[in-house]
């Protein structure tokens, strides 16, 4: 019975560093936004943090989680919400263009971006209460 708690550990923290890790969600009431952290590893084998931003309070980004990186400049998002019958939520991922002034989507139909310094894609997004949604 040890063995297989342990097995079962060991296989969860495996998981846990291909999918990087969440904080806790904090809550700004007065910009009306959620952020965390997002720890991940990166090519050297340390690890590094990403900041992640819902800005629920603002109608044309609500529906999108906002990743930015270590200079606190944004470079990937992906929308939480399903827009339409035959895609899953969390499976729509838009990267920062070239001029920094707006959003494009990736290439690839399902891709999820792995942060410049990064070994893994996020996989995952662990969502706010308020935003979790049924699949």
């Amino acid at each position: 019975m040890a063995l297989i708690l342990l097995v079962g550990l060991l296989v969860s923290d495996m998981y846990a560093e291909t999918m990087g890790n969440y904080s806790e969600w904090r809550c700004d009431e007065e910009k009306m936004i959620y952020s965390c952290d997002y720890v991940y590893k990166n090519i050297d084998n340390s690890k590094s943090t990403c900041k992640v931003v819902i800005y629920y309070g603002d109608d044309l980004r609500k529906n999108w989680v906002y990743f930015f990186n270590s200079k606190n400049e944004p470079w990937t998002r992906c929308y939480i919400k399903s827009y339409s019958k035959n895609s899953k939520p969390l499976s729509h991922w838009q990267q920062l263009n070239k001029n920094k002034d707006g959003y494009n989507n990736y290439s690839e139909k399902n891709y999820t971006p792995t942060p410049s310094d990064g070994v893994y894609s996020i996989s995952i997004i662990t969502l706010p209460e308020k935003f979790k949604l049924s699949y």
